[in-house]
């Protein structure tokens, strides 16, 4: 890394978090910030457009209603048509279209391309994928349209009551095939499902403390929950009007009563002793469903497991007693009483003073700066950024899904980066989402730091290291610096202008001098001077001959994304 150690930054403990709302316009410093956390990453004219806004207006613009609706549906390259509702009936041949095994990635590759072409910056990808590190399924280990109505139903209650994405669940095909529900039978009980919508799903275990006795609920309360899902089956049939949710419009699973469990449900005193009561109708069966979902959401330990994740996702990893106290309690207590409406607890962070690290005399302790990028973050923030855009699928709908997406994004670029997107590494979700002590520095390692040093260079060869192929893209930096529509950089001849100007809407934090010292001299102008630059810069402009210029700024560029502060956000 150019000679540095990457290090991590230290946090000092908050003084009285507050929750009490961010005053006057965000600049550009805390209008990046904003959205590096709600989208995967903007661009400068996105950061300049939300600068002049005040907390309260860039979190309704990103919030809006309208940015919810969802996206045109994904197609096959081999026909040029959508099958993610059971539309072909011969999904799985070639020669109507691609396999299932080629269709998961294809889908994949269309959810990340909607991550890249979210315009104008709008916070709903990201809550689908933060619905998606809670409600964690192996898309490896599902059909391709169930991946799919389960990213719609994300997509769907984005903007809604995680307790009614919780009950829809129960059914969704996909966590069916994922969690065995199928094979839970009367005869034959299989906990896989109700163990984990109480440990990893909703209330989570709290500290144990007896055999089989973990605070919010018991290995008793699994059992008993198991029971309520007996009966429930997959659907293929997504073309079928009858296996549709009324609410969404979306496949789901199907319930068989013979195998259904109809007799009462007790809970332990962990649920106040509840009793659900047995049936043997479909209707009734619903009815249990309702009433476990209504049982385990009147808890306030669930509602408070939600505003952590919030936290931890959105703010940053570290939950201290004073956080807890001024932050976590108020908004769980929020959270129960609202429905368990996400998005206005969201809101209300977004447009918080301990968002903006306003809380205190240190503006940069606890928040901006705080989250290591996942890979996924860091490769859409990096096209983004510097304005490298995907093959179009106009123009060749193979190569945008198949050879970019499929190819190098997913199976190669970010599976070197240790990220299997939509495919985490177990039914908890990825490690750094959840996993304490390390939460977000877990996407750094000796295996996968290297490979993101190296990505730039793959950028600027169009090609792949360390093995054979195209990488179907390409930077060429003099674009970057020449575009006059969007203006990325004012002044290029003035070596100070071209490096204020990237690392200012680069990094999340101001550098210090030395450290601007060390991009300006060390990196970009090397044995050059400031004059001797605009010499240089003059003689490209004169001749058109880039050769000392764009090498120098190659250098730059280089070393930006190599830094620690570029992984951070």
């Amino acid at each position: 890394m150019t000679g540095l150690t990457f290090s991590w930054q230290i946090f000092t403990q908050h003084i009285m978090p507050s929750l009490a709302p961010h005053s006057g316009t965000l600049g550009k410093r805390l209008a990046a910030h904003l959205l590096r956390r709600v989208t995967f990453g903007p661009s400068r004219a996105e950061i300049d457009s939300f600068k002049t806004m005040t907390a309260a207006q860039a979190v309704d613009a990103v919030t809006n209603a309208a940015g919810f609706a969802p996206p045109p549906d994904p197609r096959d390259p081999a026909n040029g048509s959508t099958w993610v509702w059971g539309n072909d009936n011969t999904k799985n041949s070639q020669s109507s279209g691609s396999g299932d095994y080629l269709r998961h990635t294809y889908l994949t590759g269309w959810w990340v391309d909607e991550a890249f072409e979210s315009k104008p910056p709008h916070i709903a990808q990201k809550m689908v994928f933060f619905l998606h590190t809670i409600f964690a399924t192996d898309h490896h280990a599902k059909r391709s349209e169930n991946q799919y109505h389960q990213m719609a139903l994300f997509r769907k209650y984005a903007n809604g009551s995680v307790k009614t994405v919780a009950r829809k669940i129960i059914m969704d095909n996909a966590m069916i095939e994922f969690l065995d529900s199928n094979s839970n039978t009367l005869f034959a009980p299989n906990e896989n499902f109700s163990r984990e919508i109480l440990e990893l799903f909703t209330i989570l275990k709290g500290p144990q403390i007896g055999p089989g006795n973990y605070t919010n609920y018991t290995e008793y309360d699994v059992q008993q929950a198991a029971k309520i899902f007996t009966g429930i089956k997959q659907e293929n049939r997504w073309d079928s009007a009858t296996n549709r949710d009324p609410d969404t419009g979306l496949s789901r699973g199907k319930i068989y009563t013979p195998h259904h469990d109809s007799g009462n449900k007790t809970f332990s005193s962990a649920f106040n002793g509840k009793t659900i009561t047995g049936s043997n109708t479909e209707a009734g069966i619903h009815q249990e469903f309702d009433a476990f979902i209504n049982m385990v959401f009147d808890q306030l330990a669930t509602a408070q497991s939600y505003v952590r994740r919030i936290y931890r996702f959105f703010l940053h990893y570290d939950i201290t007693p004073d956080i807890e106290q001024d932050i976590i309690q108020p908004l769980a207590t929020e959270l129960l009483n609202n429905g368990y409406n996400m998005m206005a607890i969201i809101k209300k962070l977004l447009k918080s003073q301990h968002f903006y690290d306003a809380d205190d005399s240190d503006a940069s302790d606890n928040v901006i700066g705080g989250i290591v990028s996942s890979p996924l973050e860091f490769f859409v923030k990096t096209l983004r950024f510097f304005h490298i855009n995907p093959p179009s699928e106009t123009a060749n709908a193979y190569t945008h899904y198949h050879d970019f997406y499929r190819d190098t994004v997913l199976r190669y670029i970010l599976l070197n980066m240790n990220m299997d997107v939509w495919s985490p590494p177990s039914v908890a979700g990825y490690n750094a989402y959840h996993q304490a002590p390390s939460y977000s520095k877990a996407w750094i390692s000796a295996n996968t730091l290297p490979f993101r040093y190296k990505f730039v260079d793959m950028l600027y060869s169009g090609s792949k290291l360390l093995t054979w192929g195209s990488i179907q893209i390409s930077f060429n930096v003099m674009d970057f610096v020449n575009s006059t529509n969007p203006v990325n950089i004012s002044d290029p001849r003035t070596p100070s202008t071209l490096v204020q100007e990237i690392v200012e809407y680069a990094f999340p934090e101001a550098l210090p001098a030395d450290r601007f010292s060390y991009f300006k001299n060390d990196i970009l102008l090397g044995s050059y001077s400031d004059l001797e630059w605009a010499d240089e810069w003059d003689d490209y402009l004169l001749t058109g001959d880039d050769t000392v210029v764009k090498s120098r700024i190659e250098k730059l560029i280089r070393a930006i994304i190599q830094s620690p502060e570029f992984q951070l956000m």
